[in-house]
């Protein structure tokens, strides 16, 4: 195999990888759709593209995109592979676009960092973060 042959082999196992995830992003939207119809959720925000930065146990140490929801319950993110990250309003303490990793604190126009009741921060890149960090804390301080 020349070095034309292998160029084209893995341009075209990108093609096919990169597209099963877009095709599997765009479904998870309307997963989402779907589950908060049948337990009788609102959506506050619909499903929207977002990244998770994680580096949790509870949640996963990752960078992953993938589609996230805010229902008047929960806020829903499914990545494209592995288990959903489901956070329950109730146990959401501060919402905040200010990241803390140890002693440094670090914060940007994007993200949307989640405080837990178990001292848990979750970060997620969203587009429009203010409202994402508006809608939450009108809703956390009536849960």
């Amino acid at each position: 195999m020349d070095a034309f042959q292998i160029i084209v082999l893995v341009i075209s196992t990108n093609l096919v990888v990169w597209s099963l995830v877009f095709v599997r992003l765009h479904r998870q939207a309307g997963q989402i759709i779907e589950e908060t119809q049948r337990l009788g959720e609102d959506l506050v925000i619909p499903p929207v593209k977002a990244n998770y930065q994680g580096w949790t146990k509870r949640f996963g140490i990752a960078k992953t995109m993938g589609r996230i929801a805010l229902t008047n319950h929960r806020i829903i993110f499914k990545r494209p592979f592995g288990s959903d990250i489901i956070i329950p309003l109730k146990e959401i303490v501060e919402v905040s676009d200010t990241v803390h990793l140890g002693q440094l604190s670090h914060t940007f126009g994007k993200y949307l960092s989640i405080k837990l009741q178990d001292d848990t921060e979750v970060v997620f890149l969203v587009n429009d973060q203010a409202r994402w960090i508006e809608q939450i804390k009108s809703r956390i301080s009536v849960s």
